[in-house]
């Protein structure tokens, strides 16, 4: 099994060291681990501004790399959050270390954070849900310096909590989805199935079953798990959940990635 989201304490919304992360992955027989703590160019909370130390964190990996290379394969990470405004900054720091893999994350739309009322006052639930993957769409037309997309449909916790009965991922906002999808198998790149929307409770798992089943339609194939575990308790987490949607929906694998590129690996071998 492997887990390619987690957050340590070099994560503002993290207090366990990467040592426990890992300690309690090796405890599960976890065989491989991306450790991707956040960083968001322009983020614009500032109780949690998700700027990365980037010295202490590559340091981190190296560590955590040398000294679990016998337990378990630690691959170099980062959860990029990508915006309009930074583009260019989340390019730099995609380029200036040898990342085996990057998660391209949309935790602010349209100069909001998705996670406050603000984004959500004022609009209907399909006004949120087209404004959200609209300015992913353009953003992603844009920007390659990814592996995959993270929680794709993260809006869909957040609605949920702020615009509870709305509905979520209607056929409009579908068509709108579906046209990231393509640009995102264009490009190569993939997409993550968090398993955290089981830890919030959001009514549809990340990514939505008719999300996954378009992406397989359209010819994705590149897909991490991804417990986006923040303390040791939920590392992969429910994985067995994601794996059995997987496959009860023709996928064949999941991926790995070493130096930023794919290996598929047999999801019947996890």
């Amino acid at each position: 099994m492997l887990d390619y989201h987690i957050h340590t304490s070099l994560s503002d919304d993290s207090e366990t060291p990467y040592y426990e992360m890992l300690d309690q992955a090796c405890r599960l027989g976890l065989k491989e681990i991306a450790i991707t703590d956040h960083h968001d160019p322009d983020y614009n909370d500032p109780d949690y501004p998700f700027q990365l130390d980037f010295d202490k964190y590559h340091m981190m990996l190296e560590s955590a790399i040398m000294d679990y290379h016998k337990k378990i394969n630690v691959k170099r990470g980062l959860e990029l959050g990508i915006q309009k405004t930074c583009l260019d900054k989340c390019t730099a720091c995609a380029k200036a270390y040898p990342y085996d893999f990057i998660i391209g994350s949309f935790h602010m739309s349209c100069g909001l954070t998705i996670d406050m009322p603000e984004f959500y006052e004022g609009r209907s639930g399909l006004e949120i849900q087209e404004s959200f993957y609209k300015y992913m769409l353009e953003c992603l037309k844009e920007y390659n310096d990814y592996s995959v997309i993270g929680h794709i449909n993260i809006v869909d916790r957040y609605q949920h909590l702020f615009r509870p009965g709305e509905p979520l991922n209607p056929p409009e906002v579908m068509e709108i989805i579906r046209a990231i999808l393509e640009v995102v198998i264009y490009n190569g790149k993939g997409i993550e199935f968090n398993t955290s929307s089981f830890r919030y409770k959001t009514p549809i798992t990340v990514p939505s079953p008719e999300i996954l089943k378009a992406y397989k339609e359209l010819g994705g194939e590149i897909i991490t798990l991804g417990s986006d575990a923040h303390s040791p308790d939920y590392i992969a987490y429910n994985f067995k959940y994601a794996i059995d949607m997987l496959e009860s929906l023709g996928f064949k694998y999941v991926s790995s990635f070493k130096e930023m590129k794919p290996e598929f690996i047999k999801i019947s071998h996890l």
